[in-house]
């Protein structure tokens, strides 16, 4: 299964309209992040399911 990413200036962008100022480097690590957990609940929840 595959899934588009978010642009990093996307990312930016969401961020500080939340009221979150974010580096690059910082946004780039936050998605990161994010990839990870949304990998893991397709593989636990929706790939696993009996």
């Amino acid at each position: 299964m595959t899934f588009q990413e978010m642009k990093l200036d996307v990312a930016i962008k969401k961020l500080k309209d939340s009221g979150i100022i974010v580096s690059e480097e910082e946004a780039s690590e936050i998605l990161s992040f994010l990839n990870v957990i949304a990998k893991i609940t397709i593989k636990e929840f929706i790939l696993n399911q009996d």
